[in-house]
């Protein structure tokens, strides 16, 4: 038997098989492959043919026309986003544009870009997110008031995301129904970045985007002079060129959505677009409790519509974080910031979350007043 200092040196032979089996795994062919690795062959196929096929018409917008496709290399269907074929190339750098912000935020209730370039025709695309057909919109018109909850929850969400997204300086300036996809599972996603434009340090309104490219059609007037956003949802210093626009723009669209969840309307309406962007900057509109008496709607979030959807900015809200702060507050039975609440509303809305102990400070009290009454009455009979 040989020392343990020996066995250190001694030749290692390879097996033969072992080496043989090796050589043949690096050299298949195209069939041994296919055998050994399939969804290797099939990724490296997708690569070098056509990624998406099997496309599926879904919307058509001012800009873009969207599809359902299939995608070969991740294997599952997307949204398929491409520039309308009447736009023509002073088109391109605002579709990109809108590409290149919806792909910079990362939150999960803003719809997520997947993929952006340029097809066979030169026309940009991007993919993204495909959910279901279901919108805002489409929730609003098919519940009525017991569905309130759940649709001020998706509207929590919006506000979380429009906030989210101004700290990284970008505004959506066209919040509407339309344009946040709501599931009936919860999911909620804002999407139509389109108009979307960036903040500069002080808050004030940029016409600069932080990528090449960039013409003046992202700003509130579009290269032919069209108002930019959408007429019963738009703030007021929208229709003004060159006004500046801040976080509060897009707290007065979230007043507005938060009015069309109340009522089923947004609170400036019109017969015509005219008349409603007439109206829009007149900032006049009564009160949703005094306009909708059936819809039932709470004081407080009366109140935070008319405080979000003033016709001034500095008398909005400053950031979307703060009016959301105030719907929580009265969902968890306080006092909000906007009615600006009376020693005596406060008063009973303490009551009211402490219902349990006031009962029974409230028993107590009588039950130690009626005692003390009884005891001072057999008092005053014993003396006598």
């Amino acid at each position: 038997m040989s020392a343990p200092e020996d066995r250190e040196f001694q030749t290692f032979t390879v097996d033969p098989r072992l080496a043989d089996a090796y050589f043949e795994a690096n050299e298949l062919d195209d069939n041994g492959l296919e055998a050994l690795c399939p969804s290797f062959v099939t990724l490296s196929e997708a690569q070098s043919g056509q990624r998406y096929h099997d496309e599926s018409p879904l919307g058509l917008g001012s800009l873009k026309e969207v599809s359902s496709v299939w995608d070969a290399s991740t294997r599952r269907r997307v949204a398929f986003a491409r520039l309308r074929e009447d736009r023509g190339p002073e088109f391109y750098d605002l579709f990109v544009n809108e590409a290149w912000i919806t792909s910079s935020l990362s939150h999960p209730n803003i719809i997520k870009v997947y993929d952006v370039g340029v097809d066979e025709d030169k026309r940009p695309y991007f993919t993204m997110d495909l959910k279901g057909k279901s919108t805002l919109a489409d929730l609003i018109r098919m519940h009525g008031m017991e569905e309130r909850p759940r649709l001020i929850d998706a509207f929590l969400k919006v506000c979380d995301a429009i906030a989210y997204a101004h700290t990284e300086g970008i505004l959506h300036l066209d919040l509407k129904p339309e344009n946040i996809q709501a599931e009936r599972f919860g999911e909620v996603l804002v999407c139509d970045w389109g108009l979307a434009k960036t903040m500069s340090d002080s808050g004030t309104d940029e016409d600069e985007l932080p990528f090449p490219g960039q013409t003046e059609s992202i700003g509130n007037m579009t290269i032919h002079g069209e108002v930019k956003g959408t007429p019963g949802f738009m703030a007021p210093e929208q229709l003004r060129p060159g006004a500046a626009k801040d976080q509060r723009t897009d707290v007065f669209a979230l007043g507005c959505l938060l009015h069309c969840i109340l009522t089923g309307l947004p609170p400036i309406t019109g017969t015509t677009q005219e008349e409603i962007i007439r109206k829009t900057g007149l900032g006049c509109f009564p009160p949703p409790r005094l306009r909708f008496p059936e819809k039932m709607i709470p004081d407080s979030l009366d109140a935070i519509i008319l405080k979000a959807c003033s016709l001034e900015p500095n008398a909005r809200y400053p950031a979307a974080t703060e009016m959301a702060d105030d719907i929580r507050k009265h969902l968890a039975g306080f006092a909000t910031e906007a009615e600006e609440p009376s020693f005596y509303k406060a008063s009973i809305l303490f009551l009211h979350r402490h219902r349990l102990p006031a009962a029974v400070g409230l028993i107590a009290t009588v039950a130690i007043s009626v005692i003390s009454v009884l005891f001072i009455q057999g008092l005053n009979d014993q003396r006598r």
